[in-house]
């Protein structure tokens, strides 16, 4: 009762001292934006990223941001305030990037991409998904291109395996000939 009058300007001067006084809240929807943003900065501050499970209360706050910047329903200020905590507009694809860079820096630290279970069981069961995902014409092309840019191996995995040992023999006799 007291926003509807406060918002058809029916309420005296005195009256909105007094409950500014207490800290009312004018609009609630807004107030709940903020502390969940607030929530979720000290996330960011203390964990370097703004990424919450979607099972937790503030993951499904984060799911609704998402849907209405796609919806375009978001505005400027609060897309601002967002970015300003790197705020994960597409995590599926920030996840990819992410573990693409992760191989990236494995090509360019051991000269292939073709990490084996030993070196980075992640890694090795992450590329393979990427094979079966291009075998059956569903991975993206812009990730086929900057795969095949790491001269990223697309045969089976036994084809892999094998071109992993022979890696690691080859950088095994380039440390020590006499292998």
């Amino acid at each position: 009762t007291q926003r509807r009058r406060f918002h058809d300007k029916k309420l005296s001067k005195k009256r909105i001292d007094l409950l500014n006084s207490i800290y009312f809240s004018w609009d609630v929807l807004e107030d709940e934006w903020n502390k969940n943003y607030e929530d979720l900065k000290l996330i960011y501050i203390e964990n370097g990223n703004s990424l919450v499970a979607h099972s937790h209360l503030l993951g499904r706050w984060c799911l609704t941001q998402r849907k209405s910047f796609k919806k375009g329903k978001l505005s400027s200020e609060r897309i601002k305030l967002l970015e300003e905590i790197k705020f994960s507009w597409d995590v599926l694809e920030d996840e990819w990037n992410k573990n693409y860079q992760e191989l990236k820096d494995f090509y360019e630290k051991e000269g292939n991409s073709n990490p084996s279970v030993e070196q980075n069981s992640f890694l090795y069961r992450w590329c393979g998904t990427q094979r079966r995902l291009f075998k059956k014409g569903i991975l993206k092309k812009e990730r086929e291109i900057l795969l095949s840019n790491i001269k990223f191996s697309w045969g089976s995995d036994k084809e892999m395996q094998w071109n992993t040992k022979f890696n690691e023999l080859k950088n095994s006799l380039k440390k020590d000939p006499n292998f």
